[in-house]
This record gives C-alpha cells, structure tokens and sequence, in this order.
C-alpha cells in the first residue's frame, strides 16, 4: 500500500529526534515493570532526575526546562497518515504522548506521562529494540537514526547485509550519495568498538 506522512508542529514547535529520549526512556521503564510483573497501564510515572541521569544529562535548571519543553512538542507534534486504497483515503491522527502533568516531589520533579495505546502495544508485544547506554552519547542526530536501522535490521543476528542505498532511503537523508558514503565511513571509524 502507498501512504503518506503530513507532520504538523504545534506552538512549541515539531517534536526531534532528542525529544524521542523521552519515548525510549518509557518504553524502557515499561520493559522493566513487565519484566518484574508489575501492573502497566498508558500512565507512567517518571522522575526526571533519572531521566536526565540515564541520557547523560547534567540535572541542571535549563535541562529541566528543555525536559518540559520536550514533552510539549511530543504532545502537539500531530501526525496524519493517509493510506490510498484504489480510490479511498483513509487518514490516522496520532501524537507521541497523549498528556502530562507535573508534580513537585521530594526527590525533585516527577512527571505523569499518558502514552497512547498504540505505543503501549508495541512495547507490550515486545517489539522493542536494545539501545545500548552509549546511545545517548551520540549528539549528532543522523548517527542516532544509523544506530537505531542497525540495531532493527540487525536484532539478534550477529551481522546483517544493508546497501548504502537503502541505507541512505532509512535515514530520509535529501544528500549525494558520495556524500552520504564519507559521512558514514566517518561514522563507521568512530563507532566501531561499540557494542
């Protein structure tokens, strides 16, 4: 089927790859609560001390802030997709989170996140891939996105052919393709040691 993607930003602006720490966190935690047979719902408590802690993120005042302002844009970054079927559209609305509140907690600031269903789903069908911890070293957005296509079309399998073709189609990178090869054997030196 052929479909389309329209991705309209709210006031705070269109949702980034950083903002998308938040998502990986939660699925994380809920990782670990199925795991310890906890009781999961589309409501998860999360300390933003241990979030910036777990990015390698300094629990500064701006980092709070910017932390807030995350969870704004992935609430209001709305994304349509319209799938063609023969002569029908059939458009989806979703947003990344569905809401949350703060509250003020001893041990700092600790946020009610509302996740909708379709991201519990996954999470719960146990579609998640590992993210190392060096993850969130990686400061560059393109790497980010190189890391997570290989850990996807890798998963369990010790090694895992991908053209740079289709490589450069994953990244949605508009560049060169002798462009895009010297950007990724640069990336490819630098990160080699890492598992």
């Amino acid at each position: 089927r052929e479909f389309q993607i329209d991705i309209q930003a709210g006031k705070a602006g269109r949702a980034t790859i950083k903002d998308h720490e938040i998502i990986i966190y939660i699925a994380c935690c809920l990782v670990k609560m199925n795991k310890a047979k906890l009781p999961i719902s589309n409501v998860v408590d999360v300390s933003v001390h241990d979030f910036l802690k777990t990015t390698n993120r300094k629990g500064s005042g701006s980092n709070y802030k910017q932390f807030e302002q995350s969870l704004e844009r992935l609430k209001t970054t709305v994304f349509t997709v319209i799938q063609n079927d023969n002569t029908n559209q059939f458009p989806e609305q979703f947003t990344l989170i569905s809401d949350y509140s703060f509250e003020n907690a001893s041990s700092g600031y600790t946020v009610e996140i509302e996740i909708p269903a379709w991201i519990l789903n996954v999470v719960m069908s146990k579609k998640v891939v590992y993210l190392a911890k060096s993850y969130f070293d990686i400061s560059n957005p393109t790497l980010r996105r190189l890391y997570e296509i290989c850990q996807i079309k890798c998963g369990d399998r010790d090694a895992q052919i991908i053209s740079l073709q289709n490589m450069l189609k994953l990244t949605g990178l508009k560049c060169p393709m002798h462009k895009f090869r010297a950007f990724f054997k640069g990336s490819l030196n630098r990160y080699r040691d890492w598992e």
